[in-house]
C-alpha cells in the first residue's frame, strides 16, 4: 500500500496524534501478492491482500496465510477497495477471505492503478456491509493521512483506523484515535499497532 495514505472518529486537523503518550509494543507487516516470502521475525501481526475490486484475489493468498499462522502471528486480511459497487465489493472480498475467529478485516482505501478512487460513501457502504456479512468480525479502515485529511467526509472508519503516516512509529500525525500506524513502506509495509500485547490484540479481534 503506498505512502502518505473509522465507529466514529474526528477529523485531522495536522496536530499530533492524542496518543503521543502511548509507545505500541506490537509489530506487524502488510504484504501482498509481491511479497511471497516475507520475514516473520519479531513479527506480531501481518495483514495480508485478499481480494480487489470485483475480479482480483491474491493468487499466493493460503501460503501467506499459511506463513503468518505457523509463526503465531496475529492474521488480518484486506481488500483494496475501486469506485462503486461497495455491496458487490463486499461481498467478493468476504467469499473469498478465510473465515476464522480472531482474523481481522480491513478496507484499503487509496488511489487506483488508474488514478482514481472510491468515494467516503463507497468506503462507509463497504464496511457496513462487510460488518453485516461478517458480524463477529473487527473491520478496519486503511488509509493515509492525506485520504483522512482530503477525501473522508463522515470520519467513519468501522472498528479502528489504520492510518499511513511516514513518520515516528507510533506517533501519526492525526487527531483520530488509531489501532495502528504504518509508518515506512521500505523495505516494505510496516505497521505498529497499539496493543499491550499479542494476546490483547487478539482478545480485541475476538470481543
Amino acid at each position: 500500500m503506498p505512502a502518505d495514505r473509522t465507529g466514529t472518529y474526528g477529523r485531522e486537523s495536522g496536530i499530533a496524534a492524542l496518543q503521543t503518550e502511548v509507545v505500541p509494543v506490537l509489530h506487524g507487516i502488510d504484504v501482498s501478492s509481491h511479497q511471497t516470502d516475507f520475514d516473520t521475525d519479531e513479527v506480531d501481526f501481518v495483514f495480508i491482500k485478499a481480494t480487489e475490486g470485483r475480479s482480483y484475489v491474491n493468487p499466493k493468498l493460503d501460503g501467506q496465510v499459511k506463513r503468518a499462522k505457523d509463526a503465531g502471528c496475529v492474521v488480518g486480511f484486506y481488500h483494496f477497495l475501486w469506485p462503486g459497487n461497495a455491496k458487490a465489493q463486499a461481498e467478493y472480498f468476504v467469499s473469498h477471505t478465510p473465515e476464522k475467529t480472531g482474523d481481522l478485516l480491513a478496507a484499503d482505501w487509496e488511489q487506483t492503478g488508474d488514478g482514481t478512487w472510491a468515494s467516503s460513501e463507497d468506503k462507509d457502504r463497504f464496511i457496513h456491509e462487510v460488518k453485516r456479512l461478517r458480524p463477529h468480525y473487527r473491520v478496519l479502515l486503511y488509509c493515509n493521512r492525506a485520504y483522512w485529511r482530503t477525501h473522508d467526509t463522515s470520519s467513519y472508519a468501522g472498528d479502528g483506523l489504520w492510518i499511513a503516516d511516514y513518520v515516528t512509529p507510533g506517533k501519526p500525525r492525526v487527531e483520530a484515535p488509531w489501532r495502528i500506524h504504518q509508518y515506512t513502506d521500505r523495505p516494505l509495509d510496516k505497521n505498529v499497532a497499539d496493543f499491550d500485547s499479542k494476546q490483547a490484540m487478539r482478545d480485541w479481534a475476538e470481543a
